[in-house]
């Protein structure tokens, strides 16, 4: 694994936050037949390709398989 070069170099951080309102609409959503939502709150186009932010919203009633049951005596 290797890091990336350093894009700050000053001797003390800078603030570079972006604020984001609970009401304001994600970059993009996207919905599967679950039910789960994702919204992409940040992608990595909108922070010069520092990081993604994402937000899943999954429905209470859990899908996919059934956990096994045990069968140990």
């Amino acid at each position: 694994m290797s890091y990336p070069e350093p894009r700050y170099h000053a001797e003390h951080g800078a603030p570079s936050g972006v604020f984001h309102l609970a009401g304001q609409a994600p970059d993009l959503s996207m919905g599967g037949p679950s039910g789960t939502q994702v919204h992409y709150l940040a992608t990595g186009g909108s922070t010069g390709g520092a990081f993604g932010l994402y937000r899943y919203e999954m429905p209470a009633k859990p899908s996919g398989p059934s956990p096994p049951t045990s069968t140990a005596r």
